[in-house]
């Protein structure tokens, strides 16, 4: 059996469907997988910015892999790469996905990024990494877009602590 989602948390319709579970408290996505209603193959936008995913490890390698639809991902404000690094197999399934915001978390804080973390992401437009923890190289492998042809809106503007004044 499946996870009925409540209704105030998302909205349009199928194949349409965005669900905001932003600012919700959540520290990890245990039963993300297990909702059926509405379907994850229904779903083009997923909120889950500010809240405190990764405090407690890694996000589980599988955890968006029923959402296979995902045109947008907002994972901005949440404490992922704090503790663990995240998968190269994170985003794997998503390979519509156009829009993908990891804004303020703690990405390259264990180290560098994995080569192919965006490597199946081959639509993707928008990606916002701004305010982590990405020095530069090593934290940003040379070949990190290589596959990321569409990429017109990149952001990797650094965290105030990471500039350096001479």
């Amino acid at each position: 059996t499946g996870t009925t989602l409540n209704s105030q948390y998302y909205s349009g319709t199928a194949p349409n469907i965005t669900i905001d579970l932003s600012n919700q408290g959540i520290t990890d996505l245990t039963g993300l997988d297990t909702i059926t209603t509405p379907a994850p193959t229904d779903v083009a936008a997923l909120n889950l910015s500010n809240n405190s995913l990764g405090s407690n490890g890694a996000l589980p390698d599988n955890i968006f892999a029923n959402w296979t639809t995902l045109k947008a991902l907002n994972l901005s404000n949440n404490s992922l790469g704090q503790n663990e690094q995240v998968s190269e197999a994170l985003f794997a399934n998503n390979t519509i996905l156009l829009t993908l915001n990891l804004s303020n978390n703690s990405l390259g804080n264990i180290g560098a990024l994995p080569a192919n973390l965006f490597a199946n992401n081959v639509l993707l437009r928008t990606l916002d990494l701004s305010q982590n923890r990405l020095g530069g190289l090593p934290s940003i492998p040379s070949n990190l877009f290589q596959n990321n042809t569409r990429l017109n809106n990149l952001n990797l503007s650094l965290r105030s602590e990471e500039h350096t004044s001479e």
